[in-house]
């Protein structure tokens, strides 16, 4: 097995990212250990552990590792071990434990997938109000419906799809986040809760060091809240179709690390089997190789900086026809508040606009249109607005 470690992984700290390093261990103060895994099919990785670093000093040490054909991810120091599990997004939020009948937390503008994948399991999804009267982040209603319903369960999940949320294109700011810490901190010690942090368009969304700067915040929750990161390789690296990700527990200590691992070999056996193997492939050779990942790192900021141009365009235009939307960001879409969202869809289909209706309004793909249609769209739903 091959493994390339760098510090310009998605997923490491603010530490220079602008290239290549390889890494020896030794040099950089940390000591590996390696199994090698010879069996199994080649397309396919094994369900275990194959590589571990340890920090030989204090010094918090963030090193992404990324293997080739390797199904976990570790990042150790002396005192603090955080794991990670290849698998992506859909399956992160499978994976944590609460129970039969009990909720779980998202907002109230979400990917309505997660009522499905919730449903699968026996649980069901609630939600909190996303925006306030400002359209800022709702953290009164937030705190209110965490207190709510954690009088009612013992066990909590939370999904916070941030930056650039689907739907709505909409990013928590480092002060909602220092809200959203200080809510969950301030719940009794008895509760569990588990922070999912859907972060699947975090690379479409502006400067991805600027849009890391929440992730500090994590590490100042109490031991009774673990923070989960869903990360999307496979829309970070343009690889959709291979469904290539990583959910990095970012664990207070060695046993529940242990544990995180144990439950998700578990539950990764008996859901999906075993990863494919090429689209971490494709990643390690990309890391291995500077002139490749430059290639990548200039190609995802064009395709992002289009995005965010179609985005201004679309809201440029929305304001000049006086169509409200709620606030975008970045990332992949935006949403338009209405009545009636499935009729609005149906009417503006007839005018050869496919907008995806959702339960409090229609959901607008930047990803899919130009610049010039961003621009158009908006007045052309205003005027179908306004016939109804």
């Amino acid at each position: 097995m091959a493994y390339f470690i760098s510090d310009r992984q998605a997923l490491a700290s603010d530490r220079e990212r602008s290239a290549y390093t390889p890494f020896v261990p030794e040099v950089r103060g940390c000591k590996r250990t390696e199994e090698m895994i010879d069996k199994g099919h080649p397309l396919y990785t094994a369900l275990c552990s194959i590589s571990t670093l340890e920090s030989t000093s204090n010094e918090m040490v963030v090193y992404p590792v990324v293997p080739d054909g390797c199904i976990s991810m570790f990042f150790y120091t002396r005192d603090k071990l955080n794991y990670a599990k290849l698998c992506g997004v859909t399956d992160s939020i499978r994976k944590f434990i609460v129970y039969p009948g009990d909720q779980i937390l998202t907002t109230d503008w979400h990917w309505s997938p997660y009522k499905t994948i919730a449903a699968e399991q026996g649980r069901s999804i609630a939600t909190f109000r996303l925006f306030n009267e400002n359209y800022g982040f709702n953290a009164e209603d937030f705190r209110k419906r965490v207190g709510e319903m954690l009088e009612e369960q013992d066990r909590l999940i939370i999904i916070l799809n941030t930056p650039a949320q689907n739907p709505t294109g909409y990013s928590l700011t480092d002060a909602d986040w220092q809200k959203v810490i200080s809510i969950l901190s301030s719940q009794a010690p008895e509760k569990r809760i588990a922070l999912l942090v859907d972060t699947a368009y975090i690379d479409f969304a502006g400067d991805e060091d600027e849009y890391r700067s929440f992730l500090p915040y994590l590490e100042e929750l109490p031991a009774n809240v673990l923070p989960i990161l869903a990360f999307s390789m496979s829309k970070t690296f343009t690889l959709y179709g291979l469904r290539c990700g990583a959910m990095i527990c970012l664990a207070p200590n060695e046993e529940i690390a242990d544990e995180f691992v144990r439950v998700c070999e578990f539950s990764s056996r008996a859901s999906w089997s075993n990863s494919p193997r090429v689209g971490q492939s494709i990643i390690a050779n990309i890391f291995a190789d500077k002139d490749l990942l430059d290639r990548v790192t200039k190609e995802r900021k064009e395709i992002r900086d289009m995005l965010l141009k179609r985005g201004r365009a679309f809201e440029e235009e929305a304001e000049r026809a006086g169509l409200p939307i709620l606030p975008y960001d970045g990332g992949f879409f935006a949403s338009i508040p209405c009545d009636d969202p499935a009729s609005a869809s149906r009417e503006l289909e007839a005018e050869g606009i496919f907008l995806v209706p959702l339960a409090m309004g229609l959901r607008v793909s930047l990803a899919s249109i130009s610049e010039e249609k961003c621009r158009r769209i908006p007045a052309k739903v205003v005027e179908v607005l306004n016939k109804r």
